[in-house]
This record gives C-alpha cells, structure tokens and sequence, in this order.
C-alpha cells in the first residue's frame, strides 16, 4: 500500500464438514426400535432414525443385506414419516417418501409410486423371530443414517498460514480455531457456519525489516444450500452454493522493524460465495468419510489501513478489491460411538487476490501521494476435530 507498511495475513477456520455427518434426530422419542417384518417377508431391524435389511425375500433387495433400507425416520404431523428403499418393476433401488401410524404393533405404512396409492405394514416380531428368519446375516452390522435431519457441530482447529505479497513482504505463523454450525438434510440442505480464529504471525520484507509476534484475529460466518442426491445406499453428493463473509485484523501497531519501519492495524473484508459439492460415504457400522471441494467467487473486498498508527500525520485510508478467488478443500472421517459423532482431518484453502483500486493518501491534511493494496496470496494448511450431535 505505502512503501512501508506491515501486510495482512488472510486467516481462516474449518467449519464444518462439512457437516454432513450421521447423527441420532429423533432417536431416542420414536416408537420404532426393535425388528419389523414387511408385507412381503423382507426383516429389519430399526434403530433410532434409520433401519438396516437383514434378510429379504426379493432377490434384487438381497444385494443390500447389512445396507441402509429406512432413513430419515422423523415426526410429521399426527403420523410419522420415512424414507425407504423400494426395488421397482425393472429391478432398480428408489427412495420413496413414506408415511408411517403405528397401530396394534404393525406400522401401516402408505404411499404413492407411478400414479398409484398404496398401503402395507410391517409387523413387530421379537429378536428370537428375526434370528430364525434371518440365520447367518444375524446379527446385522448396525448402519448408522447418513443423513440426519437436523445436526449440530463445534470443534477446533489448529492451522499454519503463509501470506505473500510477490517481492514484497510475506508473513508466517500458526493459528488456533474455534467453530461452530448447524446443518439440516431433508433432500434440501440449508447450513450456517460460525466461528473465529486467533494467532501471531511474522512479518519479513526486502524493504521494511523484520519483526515477530504480530497478533492476528478473524471471525467468519458463511451460510450455504443444497441438495442432496443419493447415489448409492452408502453415498451422498450434495453440491452447494452460498454466501459468506471474512473478517481480518492484522495489528503491528506500536512495533518497529530491525530497519526502522513503523507497523500499524490492517483490517480486510472479504464478501464471496462458496460453490462446491460434498461427498459423503459410510464405510461401515461406525465409520464415515467425506471429501469437499470448493470454490470462493470473490465479490468485493474493502481494506482499511490506520496509517495514524505509524504516523499520526497520516491519513487512514480504504481500498476496494473487486477481483480475486479461492479455493477450500477438505477431507474427513466421522467415527461414531455413544451418542455422538467425532469429526477429525486436514484441510487447506487458498486466497488469490488482485491489487486494489488505488486511493489518496494525505499528510498533515495535504495531499502527500497514494496507495494501493498490492495482490496478494495466501495458503492454509490444518487440521480440524469436532464433535457432532
């Protein structure tokens, strides 16, 4: 900006994970647990807000013995309602939406495929029933659901950035993370992300020296929607899009370089929309891994620079910053045990930002030259763990 001056470091925080994790919605207030016997003699057993083949009678439904059969199991209205897995006319796997009453332990079950209405049950049977009828797929390896209606999801993170302005100045250092988010799937995917970073970076330039130890503080909240498709009965792709902003402090003010270079506050906001897709697969009874991909539109940054802080004869100053871009990426596994989900692994992100509109800069009220926030990169590694709920 001016030929001395102290530079920001972007900072940013893991939210997430993307939230889009197994969780207990309903779990422990539905009437469902236990073993159920369809019409057409397929068992499952139920658990919480999802329910799990294991045996069947249709041949095309054997291939999902141990697999997710009944997801979403959820309160709607005076009844309940679920999603399950039907084998159609040509031997594929469909969701339907199902509407489910309980009535002299039988679930009566009612919905609609290819223009027609109908309506079935399933009846309670004892474990003793089930193992019978089931043999050597009992007992059944529990499938957690892949998609909860509602989730919540706090955590931390521990991270390293490097900031560079090419030829310029770079700044280094680690930062800590808290966050926070909520996430609700019902097909639709709506999430809001939360959360704050803090941490100290050094700073080194050609021009103006050294110093160590500049605080740095971002907060970020990001809202994002999607939706999810099935693509099998272990994985989900949701691809989002959104809104999110950036808040950076960067404060030198009070320290001097090794060469004599005064440093002062730096303030960066960021407004951009995320576009990315989620994956999300379930390994097994208690593992899950997901992979995000995302892309940050850029669409406006205002920096302030308080050039007071290093010469009280100086005026402050606010450059615009109308073109740039991001990149996020993350991978994560869910291990899920008790009553809640942990959530651990790396990310990275990736700033690349553009030099700003150029704006005045005067000393002792007089105008003394201009200044302009030089472009700018920045890259994020880290690593996250979360609890999710």
């Amino acid at each position: 900006m001016c030929q001395k001056r102290t530079p920001i470091i972007p900072l940013t925080i893991l939210f997430f994970a993307i939230m889009l994790t197994t969780g207990h919605s309903h779990a422990a207030d539905n009437p469902f647990e236990g073993f159920w016997r369809s019409a057409s003699g397929t068992v499952v057993q139920i658990k919480g807000d999802h329910g799990v083949i294991i045996s069947a009678t249709e041949p095309g439904l054997q291939n999902n013995l141990n697999q997710i059969s009944i997801k979403n199991i959820r309160p709607q209205g005076e009844h309940w309602a679920a999603e399950e897995l039907f084998l159609t006319d040509n031997n594929q796997n469909l969701w339907l939406t199902v509407d489910w009453r309980v009535e002299n332990d039988r679930i009566i079950r009612a919905y609609s495929y290819d223009g027609t209405a109908s309506e079935t049950y399933f009846t309670r049977i004892d474990a003793e029933q089930a193992r019978s009828t089931t043999a050597a797929a009992f007992p059944p390896a529990p499938v957690k659901n892949s998609m909860p209606v509602h989730s919540w999801l706090v955590g931390a993170a521990l991270s390293h950035i490097t900031y560079e302005e090419p030829d310029l100045m770079e700044e280094k250092g680690f930062m800590f993370g808290l966050n926070a988010a909520y996430a609700y799937h019902q097909q639709v995917m709506l999430r809001a992300e939360a959360g704050f970073s803090f941490g100290s970076v050094d700073y080194s330039s050609p021009i103006s020296g050294e110093f160590n130890g500049i605080p740095n503080f971002m907060f970020e909240v990001r809202g994002l929607a999607g939706y999810d498709f099935t693509v099998s009965s272990s994985t989900i792709v949701t691809p989002f899009a959104g809104l999110g902003y950036r808040y950076l402090s960067d404060d030198s003010s009070g320290m001097v370089t090794n060469l004599g270079a005064a440093g002062y506050l730096r303030e960066a906001n960021y407004l951009y929309s995320p576009i990315g897709i989620t994956t999300y697969s379930t390994l097994n009874s208690a593992w899950s891994l997901d992979a995000t991909l995302e892309y940050d539109l850029f669409w406006n940054g205002l920096q302030k620079s308080h050039l007071s802080d290093a010469n009280l004869g100086y005026s402050d100053i606010e450059n615009e910053q109308n073109n740039g871009y991001g990149v996020r990426a993350s991978l994560n596994l869910y291990y899920d045990i008790d009553n809640a989900t942990y959530v651990f692994g790396p990310f990275v992100r990736y700033w690349d930002i553009d030099i700003s509109e150029e704006e005045p800069v005067y000393r002792y009220g007089v105008l003394w030259g201009s200044g302009v926030e030089p472009a700018n990169t920045s890259i994020e590694f880290g690593f996250n763990f979360a609890v999710l709920f």
